[in-house]
């Protein structure tokens, strides 16, 4: 006998609870995930390797879900500035909140603490139910569809939202297929400390091998580390000495915040485009990576998930007071298209950036640095591009 669900989430990442968060309470939901839900809220003093740039955009959806007054006022950083340069040019981008009269352009947050804040918002409500396992087997049926859990159990839900990252174990299962662009780069990440104070500033500098950028923690002196650069690149760094990689990571910013120490062991993973040809069928949707992933160099990946959430919490909440079912596919639909466009052009945009920065010839180095001093001197302009990174629309 299998137990019914109005919804069944699988994914207990960011943005799958984040969903959970902002269905209302009436609805029956489960949130299937392979992870121990006890070690979700296991934290230490050791700093996350994996951060997020949480926009405005993003602050506003996690505070209707109640998660972030959740979230540890010293595990959050808010940064007031962001400069871009690149290593072959003189001119360089400077965004400030104060041009956008502004607090602050967003904040920097550790992933699983704002997982756990996510999870703990939730854990004690009643209308959520938490199964440790995954998906198994999936036979989409109307109007209920039949789950197989990796550990035996049986669900039914109306409504299947596969929130279970870029290797989606569902969407393959569902056979959607996706379009993809190896990058063949990997993302090396870490946590430093470094000579100089931070500034509460986002630095990201384009090298040409890839962007590297340091994202400020709530310790003046320490910062999170993105660094996009080629596997054959990655491979050679590993063989370095922790003092020589050291050095590689201040030469990467021109030692902008003097020398680093590694504070972390260094993780890395593969840089992959992919974008689901739909994003729902009858009885499921896909959000965040499960249906799109994009380059991190901009750090929108989590905040287009989250809007994602948004979107599909406002379908369901809108087509059940029209007196319809939460799986009523042209209200799946609707979701799709209002977030599949954006999404689109927000990868597109990533992976044209990526490229165009990847080209070593001086004409081009010419008009990338014609381009950023023009941005940097139109305020106009300027402002139209901070509003898109806030995620005003």
């Amino acid at each position: 006998m299998s137990e019914q669900f109005d919804v069944v989430i699988g994914g207990g990442g960011m943005v799958g609870l984040a969903l959970a968060s902002l269905l209302p309470s009436d609805l029956s939901i489960a949130v299937v995930d392979g992870q121990p839900w006890q070690r979700v809220t296991q934290l230490d003093d050791a700093v996350d390797q994996r951060v997020s740039a949480i926009s405005p955009r993003s602050q506003q959806i996690l505070s209707a879900s109640g998660a972030w007054a959740s979230l540890p006022s010293a595990r959050l950083t808010p940064y007031q500035r962001m400069v871009v340069w690149e290593s072959d040019g003189c001119a360089s981008l400077t965004f400030a909140a104060e041009e956008m009269a502004a607090a602050n352009l967003g904040h920097i947050i550790e992933n699983r603490v704002l997982r756990a804040a996510l999870y703990q918002t939730l854990e004690s409500q009643r209308h959520i139910h938490w199964f440790n396992a995954t998906i198994s087997d999936i036979e989409l049926q109307e109007p209920m569809s039949q789950l197989a859990l990796s550990d035996g159990t049986l669900l039914s839900t109306r409504l299947l939202v596969g929130a279970d990252g870029a290797r989606s174990q569902i969407r393959q299962q569902l056979r959607i297929s996706t379009a993809q662009h190896d990058y063949q780069q990997q993302a090396l990440v870490a946590t430093i400390s470094t000579e100089k104070p931070h500034q509460y500033t986002a630095w990201q500098r384009f090298l040409a091998t890839g962007p590297i950028a340091y994202l400020p923690l709530f310790d003046q002196h320490q910062c999170s580390i993105v660094w996009s650069m080629a596997e054959s690149q990655l491979a050679e760094f590993l063989t370095l000495s922790l003092p020589q990689q050291q050095q590689a990571i201040g030469r990467a910013l021109g030692f902008e915040l003097g020398a680093i120490k590694l504070q972390s062991p260094l993780r890395s993973f593969p840089l992959v485009a992919q974008h689901a040809a739909h994003y729902t069928k009858p009885g499921v949707a896909l959000i965040g990576d499960a249906a799109h992933a994009i380059h991190p160099l901009a750090g929108q990946g989590v905040n287009l998930g989250f809007s994602d959430a948004q979107q599909l919490a406002d379908v369901l909440i809108d087509t059940r007071s029209k007196g319809h079912s939460v799986a009523h596919y042209p209200a799946l639909r609707a979701f799709e298209r209002a977030r599949k466009g954006e999404n689109y052009l927000m990868q597109k945009a990533m992976t044209a950036l990526n490229w165009a920065y990847s080209q070593q010839s001086l004409p081009l180095s010419a008009l990338r640095n014609i381009a950023v001093r023009k941005l940097q001197n139109t305020p106009q302009l300027k402002r139209q591009f901070m509003r898109r990174a806030m995620g005003e629309v």
